[in-house]
């Protein structure tokens, strides 16, 4: 519940919020937001301190939080790893590496096998290094 107030908050603000996970590591929780500076008169300073507590705090709260064990830790089922597969080739054919990494992003959210780890941290570092054509050969070779 925490993490749905924080993002409508960053939303509200329209700011972005987003996720980073480390199968085995956890979950870190950013976001940013633009803020004007305003006038540096000493009641506006003691408002603004009081924003940066509540602020402060909204972010432990966020970090804190924990997504529901089927989205970090659920295994990869046989469909959705298809369908990713099949997003992931898309993506590396129209030469797109920043697609690429969001879809090997939501891979990692996934409990893999270590079989499934090695080959998608080989599709990433394709990825990397831009070898578009082997990402395709590699994904048809499944």
């Amino acid at each position: 519940m925490g993490l749905s107030i924080s993002k409508q908050l960053v939303e509200l603000m329209n700011g972005k919020i987003w996720v980073e996970s480390e199968h085995g590591k956890g979950s870190s929780f950013f976001f940013e937001i633009r803020l004007e500076q305003g006038d540096s008169k000493s009641s506006d300073l003691q408002d603004a301190k009081q924003d940066e507590s509540r602020l402060l705090e909204l972010e432990a709260n966020a970090v804190k939080a924990q997504l529901p064990d089927r989205q970090i830790h659920a295994e990869l089922n046989p469909q959705l790893k298809q369908q990713l597969l099949a997003k992931l080739r898309e993506y590396a054919l129209k030469r797109r590496p920043k697609l690429c990494h969001e879809v090997l992003s939501e891979i990692a959210k996934y409990q893999l096998t270590p079989e499934e780890e090695s080959f998608f941290r080989d599709l990433k570092t394709m990825v990397d290094r831009r070898k578009y054509k082997a990402i395709v050969e590699r994904i048809d070779e499944k």
